[in-house]
């Protein structure tokens, strides 16, 4: 075999002898080529001999006793191990493999656009020809005499027999290395690992256990009783009294001690039939009832009165003015004026303003003289007569200078402080001085606005969103109390008309409707009359209420209008009670209209719907 000596020679011993070798010096006095030089065993396999790899020069070594050759770098214990720490690796394009950079500028042979990476669990070992750290690359690969494994301290020469060569060392926080762990020194920072058994404590004093020993008196869940007790139902002896001191053996019990006339009542319902106590007497009554009374909520009564003074043998909507009405096509601003060519029906506005203060019943003005203005009691007031909720109230007294009471309120229960406020004389003229409209606009949203009339003087509405008429009425008058001349409320110039107060009267009468948005109306009540002058029998009108809604499902059809009440009426009147009544949903149009059988049967014919409005 072949081995180093003390004095740096190279000698061959003989392989017969391991515990006496012979060695047999060979020296080189010049230089030799690369492979020149081989020194072989002659009677084995083993030699030695020097090669070139292109980049170092290495002795080559072949015994037969050796189970891997020294430059395949295999470990004695055949164990391989991987660092824990993230290294720095980048592509050695001279070499043609990874390798890793001790720093950022260690990366000279880099491609360009590379940069170096970050590679955990890699194989390295620090090669000493190099100087410099290399990726183990396996059995196949080439490694150099100095290891220091999985990035550890050691810096043994790679030997066979170099068992522990690869193994790693546990790192603190910090990056320093700590000892291996030993039986005796059982952490690697050199502390021990030390069990004792906790400290054991006497326990005195009362304490509870979970299940405890009961003595003396307790009580089970279930008791039994005795003595006086009573049931749910107690026999009853004696003179009894009601809750309304109403002593049972005399007269009727008094259900509510409240019930003290006809409105007040006590309802009792299964869902549909309704029955009702009321004033000591037991009645059955329908939703109707109830609803008038105000006990249903979301429920508020409905009604429309019509007429038209002549019916003929040409159809015509029953409606105070005569002939066909004509819904609006549009939004728009509109015209009231009486017909009254004396200008009675005109409001005189004595005083205007802002309230500073007031409550429901007084209204207060601090910058108002109400003396001067010759405010009087009797005297109408109107507030905001185009805002979003329009009243009007009677005034009962001048307190002073600044202050108005009115002592039956607003109508609708508002207040007196900071609204525009109008005036009206009394007794400036005796007919109608102000009207209140009900109106939809085009998306059938609800508004109101009280006009101050100018007899016949035109007066337009403040508010220009008018599309449905559903309410045009007097709430402002002088002595008369109504209007002397008709008024009218129509588009600018006059026509078409929408609305028809017929002189002498309080209220439009017309058989015209439309449902508001989010609401319902319901007809349960139907009543048409018209009478001929001749009297005579054979003489007919027919009576129909038509809806723009299709019958299935109460499509809304526009200008196309389907009849759902009809009548033949001969001098008579005729009643339609709706047991089931007819539901007519938001946004439909409802109109009345009468035709006579013939050309001699002309006459007036009045109409009266009952119902009420749903807003669930």
């Amino acid at each position: 075999m072949l081995i180093t000596g003390t004095d740096g020679k190279v000698y061959v011993v003989e392989p017969t002898d391991e515990d006496a070798i012979n060695p047999i010096p060979v020296s080189i006095d010049s230089d030799i080529e690369v492979g020149a030089v081989e020194i072989k065993d002659a009677d084995s396999e083993d030699r030695a001999e020097v090669t070139w790899d292109g980049t170092f020069l290495a002795l080559n070594v072949y015994d037969s006793r050796f189970t891997q050759e020294i430059d395949d770098g295999i470990l004695a214990d055949d164990l391989q191990r991987i660092t824990n720490l993230n290294l720095n690796y980048g592509y050695l394009n001279s070499a043609g493999y990874w390798t890793r950079f001790l720093t950022d500028i260690d990366d000279g042979d880099i491609a360009a656009g590379q940069t170096p990476q970050l590679v955990n669990g890699l194989m390295y070992y620090y090669e000493d020809k190099s100087a410099s750290w290399k990726r183990w690359e396996g059995e196949g690969g080439s490694m150099w005499t100095t290891l220091y494994g999985a990035y550890t301290i050691m810096g043994d020469s790679i030997l066979d027999d170099t068992a522990n060569a690869m193994k790693s060392i546990a790192v603190d926080n910090t990056g320093t290395y700590l000892d291996l762990a030993t039986a005796i020194k059982q952490l690697p920072d050199g502390h021990n690992v030390v069990v004792t058994s906790a400290p054991t404590t006497a326990v005195t004093g009362d304490f509870y256990q979970v299940t405890q020993p009961v003595s003396g008196d307790f009580y089970q869940v279930t008791q039994p009783v005795s003595g006086d007790f009573y049931q749910v139902t107690q026999p009853v002896s004696g003179t009894v009294t009601a809750n309304a001191g109403t002593n049972l053996n005399t007269s009727s019990l008094a259900l509510d001690a409240t019930l003290t006339d006809k409105t007040q009542v006590t309802k009792i319902t299964n869902g549909t039939d309704i029955a009702c106590l009321h004033n000591n007497m037991l009645c059955t009554v329908n939703d109707g009832h109830l609803i008038s009374a105000g006990l249903i909520t979301n429920h508020k009564s409905w009604a429309k009165i019509a007429y038209n003074p002549v019916i003929t043998n040409t159809e015509e909507t029953i409606w105070s003015a005569g002939g066909s009405y004509a819904f609006s096509k549009g939004e728009a601003m509109l015209a009231v004026v009486s017909d009254d060519a004396g200008d009675n029906d005109t409001g005189t506005i004595l005083s205007s303003g802002t309230s500073t203060s007031g409550s429901t019943t007084t209204l207060i003005d601090s910058g108002a003289d109400f003396v001067t203005d010759a405010v009087f009691a009797g005297d109408s007031i109107v507030l905001d007569k185009s805002g979003t909720t329009p009243e009007w109230g009677k005034i009962t007294a001048r307190v002073d200078l600044h202050t108005l009471t009115i002592a039956n309120g607003f109508s609708s229960g508002g207040t007196g402080d900071t609204r525009d406020y109008n005036i009206l004389d009394y007794s400036g003229n005796t007919g109608a001085q102000a009207v209140f409209v009900k109106y939809l606009d085009a998306d059938f949203e609800e508004h109101d606005e009280i006009v101050i009339l100018n007899g016949d003087t035109p007066v337009n509405t403040i508010n220009s969103d008018y599309y449905r008429i559903n309410g045009f009425r007097i709430v402002c008058a002088g002595s008369h109390s109504k209007a002397i001349g008709n008024i009218l409320i129509s588009e600018l110039g006059g026509t078409p008309v929408y609305g028809h107060i017929t002189a002498g009267y309080t209220d439009t009468r017309q058989a015209v409707f439309t449902v508001p948005l989010a609401k319902t109306l319901f007809i349960n009540s139907f009543n048409a009359a018209w009478c001929s002058p001749d009297e005579i029998k054979f003489q007919t009108a027919r009576i129909i209420l038509r809806a723009n809604i299709e019958k299935r499902n109460s499509f809304n059809m526009g200008t196309i209008f389907f009849p759902y009440i009809e009548v033949m009426v001969s001098n008579e009147n005729v009643q339609i009670a709706n047991d089931i009544p007819f539901k007519i949903p938001a946004k439909t149009d409802v109109i009345v209209s009468g035709i006579s059988s013939n050309a001699s049967g002309t006459g007036p014919a009045t109409i009266v719907m009952r119902g009420w409005i749903d807003s669930e």
